[in-house]
């Protein structure tokens, strides 16, 4: 079999004299399949002497070029290589033969490339002119049929995918393509709504959205970031979560706008769009004060955030303003999850003193509170407001009563101002509030007065729960 590789593979020139153009040194692969074996020839052009049978400098690129053909086809085949040939200029060719082990169906195996095909690959297989294949791609009507179907097959073969980013600065004239946003969970409804309001606005620009999650990693906010401004975004839009933003500030200075939503950046200075979050949880602790309650536990998420320190400064600003003393056993802080909350809210309450009304700072946070308290079968005991309104709440029994925030508002204004500065807008860096709203539906009207006979009734199920 060895003796008749060089012959079989000399005397198909497609085979032999094929050269990927643009690659130094080249490294071309053409594979045709038949029912018997897949031939290849892998070409290697190097000014290096020859060492060990195989051009020295070539041996790298064949490893990586046989390695490519064996992604392409499956684990069925063998790779045998053929000692060099020496070329005129002190250039070697490298032959290699892939012999198939199993029978297969007659097909025609798309070329390998150890680069991503370009538009010159194409007119090369094509036999067009580059300029052809561009009318092609871009769907002008000046080109002759027959050039429209060669260049389309030789595209097809060759699994060509247009540079969608060239093409955009070309077609548009520098004009925005795209513009990143980082959120933090999009399977929160706050991080959903600002995702969907963004695109909104970015769809009536003609731009297209790259998004993606934090989930409240510092190291992952800097790694996405700097994937976006790779890709060349034209701006940013972030919900950050790190406790420093200034590694943007060479970025911005280079011209990339950025907009910040929910919490402000760090040693930056850039536009920001913020919930009232300390005004919003004053309303919403003296929303229960006004009922009557004068012990109110909290549940808050870390410290770290700017929002959740507004809102326990806010919890803070309403007892105060009411002249209630601060009962630091009430107060849970850096608190992240469900679980955490729910666990949180049996400590609370089987204290010797438990409150009789409960102000959760976080939607999430608040939904573990209400497992709680119907685990607990406190529900209409103790009085309940959330920040920050979630899905079904209002269906509960009894429905939660929330200090709303808008974060479809927040997405919007902050895609606004993002395309105002991406069309020139240089104006000072400025922050902007959206307002909140308080929502009474129930669960936050309960009056204390009941809670010590529940407490005695459900005794067991506290212990059950602790």
């Amino acid at each position: 079999m060895w003796g008749s590789i060089p012959h079989m593979l000399q005397a198909d020139t497609r085979i032999t004299k094929s050269r990927t153009p643009g690659v130094a040194p080249s490294v071309a692969a053409l594979v045709t399949c038949t029912t018997s074996e897949v031939r290849a020839s892998l070409v290697g052009y190097t000014k290096a002497p020859r060492a060990n049978g195989l051009a020295s400098g070539c041996h790298h690129h064949l490893r990586s070029g046989l390695d490519l053909i064996q992604r392409c086809l499956n684990k069925s085949y063998k790779t045998f290589v053929w000692p060099c040939q020496a070329e005129a200029g002190g250039s070697y060719r490298i032959y290699c033969c892939i012999v198939r082990e199993q029978e297969d169906r007659d097909r025609q195996v798309q070329t390998p490339f150890a680069h991503r095909p370009t538009m010159r690959d194409v007119a090369a297989l094509a036999g067009v002119s580059l300029k052809t294949v561009s009318r092609v791609i871009n769907s002008e009507p000046t080109v002759a049929e027959d050039f429209v179907v060669r260049v389309r097959r030789a595209a097809a073969q060759l699994s060509y995918q247009p540079n969608l980013l060239a093409s955009d600065l070309r077609r548009r004239n520098g004009r925005p393509s795209t513009i990143g946003l980082l959120i933090q969970d999009v399977s929160n409804e706050f991080s959903a709504s600002i995702f969907r309001s963004v695109e909104d606005v970015a769809e009536a620009h003609g731009v297209t959205v790259l998004a993606s999650n934090l989930d409240e990693d510092a190291a992952r906010e800097r790694e996405l970031t700097a994937s976006l401004i790779a890709r060349r975004v034209d701006g940013l839009i972030i919900v950050p979560a790190g406790p420093d933003q200034s590694y943007l500030a060479l970025e911005q200075r280079s011209g990339t706008p950025l907009v910040f939503l929910d919490r402000s950046p760090l040693f930056l200075q850039a536009d920001s769009v913020l919930s009232d979050n300390e005004a919003g949880a004053d309303r919403g602790v003296s929303h229960l004060i006004g009922r009557g309650h004068r012990r109110i536990a909290y549940l808050g998420e870390s410290s770290a955030y700017e929002p959740a320190r507004l809102r326990y400064s806010g919890y803070l600003r309403a007892l105060q303003e009411a002249g209630i003393p601060l009962d630091p056993g009430l107060a849970r802080r850096e608190l992240r999850t469900e679980e955490d909350a729910r666990v949180a809210i049996v400590e609370i309450v089987t204290t010797p003193n438990p409150p009789s009304a409960l102000f959760a700072a976080h939607n999430r946070l608040t939904i573990g509170a209400v497992r709680g308290l119907r685990a607990l079968g406190l529900e209409h005991s103790i009085a309940l407001v959330g920040f920050d309104d979630f899905k079904l709440a209002d269906l509960l029994q009894p429905a939660v009563t929330v200090v709303a925030q808008d974060p479809a508002a927040m997405g919007r204004l902050g895609a606004e101002i993002l395309f105002k500065r991406m069309h020139g807008d240089d104006s000072r860096a400025q922050q902007y509030v959206v307002p909140t709203s308080l929502i009474a539906r129930g669960s936050g009207e309960i009056t204390p007065g009941t809670t010590e006979n529940h407490l005695v009734i459900d005794s067991r199920a506290l212990n059950q729960h602790r």
